[in-house]
């Protein structure tokens, strides 16, 4: 497995190449799991992420939200601080998710750099995972928070589609 998985690195690597990119540093994700979790911790002590459980009796609900967006565990952003920090010293599993505003009329507004300003209504953007539920990050914490720590990369590329998820 771990020639499939090299062979794999390397022709990512060759493609870049190829197109005339480079980079500063190469490092796997998985290399960083202690700066991540400094990370999150830090951003859970300022207020602006929230723990969601995922015990098995809970499963797989689910509801629509105001957009249409997919909003996993509907009631668990209601969680007590004591129950949320009771259930954390337990052990039980669960993801940090970015605690996207929600008060009646609050609007996230941003200008990106292709596609222009952008306003969208608190209650149609999804609670986002930052850290998954065993620990490791998503590309919202590995890509975007490393690079908020790094003022040699002013900007950051993604594919269109991610607008999609706000």
């Amino acid at each position: 497995m771990e020639r499939k998985y090299d062979a794999s690195v390397n022709s990512i690597f060759e493609g870049l190449k190829w197109l005339g990119l480079s980079w500063d540093e190469q490092y796997q994700q998985s290399e960083r799991g202690e700066l991540h979790r400094q990370m999150a911790e830090a951003i859970f002590q300022k207020g602006l992420v929230l723990p969601r459980f995922y015990p098995r009796a809970y499963g797989r609900q689910r509801e629509i939200g105001g957009a249409g967006n997919l909003v996993v565990q509907p009631g668990m952003r209601e969680l007590s601080p004591e129950e949320s920090d009771r259930r954390r010293r337990a052990g039980e599993k669960f993801a940090l998710r970015f605690r996207v505003p929600r008060q009646s009329g609050e609007v996230v507004r941003f200008t990106d750099a292709v596609y222009g300003e952008q306003i969208k209504a608190g209650a149609d953007i999804e609670d986002f995972a930052l850290l998954r539920s065993d620990g490791m990050p998503t590309y919202h914490l590995a890509s975007c928070g490393r690079r908020r720590r790094s003022a040699h990369q002013p900007h950051h590329s993604r594919p269109g589609s991610s607008l999609e998820h706000l």
